[in-house]
């Protein structure tokens, strides 16, 4: 699936949103907002301190992977890693399923609700980011930081992850520890698929697949257990 869209911003639903909370770690930050009819649900309330604290140390191993792993150009690592005025922002919004189906009805004509989608902050990010043209990677590193060094935004949607889990242990309570750490992994790993989109990384064929969930995986490893 293809669930990175063209640089647009996204016609946000007359639903209530709030701000959530802030992270980060250099070069990355992240800006999160949830959508009020997710903030109301017991569920979420119980997960919401735990979820929060391990998204901000996913940006720490986030930004571990983009640095061993080469996910920029050479120019690109050094703007971003040795610039200590570098800023990289991601968006990130915590939805329900009828949201996320209208933004991908909308978006990628598919009237049915998916679990993450990603909106990158400018075109072809594949190109500028991992472009081996050095005029062209400073040229593009000077006009983001003119505009804040937002990446995109990555909307997740919390109803697609608490179902998709139910169907993987349909036995398991809600409540129990091991459906809690199930659905707080599968939240951080749409948030890492979408942010690897965001960099520039896709998966139409299936080697590309491939690496996209081991750099996944690499990240996760050290943050969730098991």
């Amino acid at each position: 699936m293809n669930d990175t869209l063209q640089q647009t911003t996204a016609s946000t639903p007359t639903n209530q949103w709030q701000d959530w909370f802030e992270a980060d770690h250099f070069p990355f930050s992240v800006q999160a907002s949830i959508e009020a009819d997710v903030l109301a649900e017991t569920e979420f309330n119980a997960l919401q301190e735990a979820l929060q604290s391990k998204l901000s140390a996913l940006l720490a191993a986030f930004a571990d992977t983009a640095k061993t792993e080469r996910l920029l150009s050479v120019h690109a690592l050094a703007e971003t890693f040795d610039n200590p005025e570098a800023s990289w922002e991601f968006e990130w919004m915590l939805c329900t399923n009828a949201t996320i189906q209208a933004w991908n009805e909308e978006y990628r004509q598919k009237n049915t609700a998916t679990d993450v989608l990603s909106f990158p902050a400018f075109e072809d990010p594949e190109t500028l980011l991992q472009a081996t043209d050095d005029a062209l990677a400073i040229e593009f590193f000077n006009q983001q930081r003119q505009q804040g060094g937002s990446l995109g935004t990555i909307v997740v949607s919390w109803h697609y992850a608490k179902e998709a889990i139910q169907a993987l242990h349909p036995t398991v309570q809600p409540a129990s520890a091991v459906f809690q750490e199930a659905l707080i992994r599968y939240i951080l790993e749409r948030f890492c698929h979408g942010c690897l989109h965001l960099l520039g990384l896709h998966h139409e064929t299936q080697e590309k697949y491939n690496r996209v969930v081991a750099l996944q995986a690499q990240t996760l490893k050290t943050i969730i257990s098991n």
